[in-house]
């Protein structure tokens, strides 16, 4: 009867850093995530380990959460009563209906946190997540 070994023994490498120049070991067992004990750099860049070519799924949750905050924007969500009359708002109707009344600061403060910059930062995260510009 023969024992057959399981496996080879694998050679410690002496590899040099991708970012400091250093050289350490590799580990005996390989592992997704190795990186160098000096500076913290991975082995192979992430994205060529995770075999990620562009961030498609980033852009489409993007777009998808602006047409979202567009909805939710102008459906109402405000109803007051006053005297018998109802009136219902919505986010771009109370801030109009703040100008109309005169509190200008307090509609130019909601609308620029309520619905400039979300939008902004929306479409700044769908820029950088699609391929619309080459941004690094």
């Amino acid at each position: 009867m023969t024992v057959v070994a399981d496996a080879p023994l694998q050679l410690e490498r002496t590899i040099s850093c991708r970012r400091c120049g250093r050289e350490y070991l590799l580990p005996r067992r390989r592992t997704l995530f190795a990186s160098c004990p000096h500076c913290g750099a991975s082995v192979r860049p992430l994205m060529k380990t995770l075999r990620m070519r562009h961030n498609g799924l980033a852009a489409i949750l993007a777009l998808a959460a602006i047409v979202v905050l567009a909805l939710g924007v102008v459906s109402p969500f405000l109803s007051m009563n006053k005297l018998g009359q109802t009136r219902v708002f919505s986010l771009v109707g109370g801030i109009v209906e703040l100008f109309h009344t005169g509190n200008t600061l307090i509609a130019l403060v909601l609308l620029v946190f309520s619905v400039i910059f979300p939008f902004a930062k929306l479409l700044a995260l769908l820029i950088a997540t699609s391929r619309l510009a080459p941004i690094g």
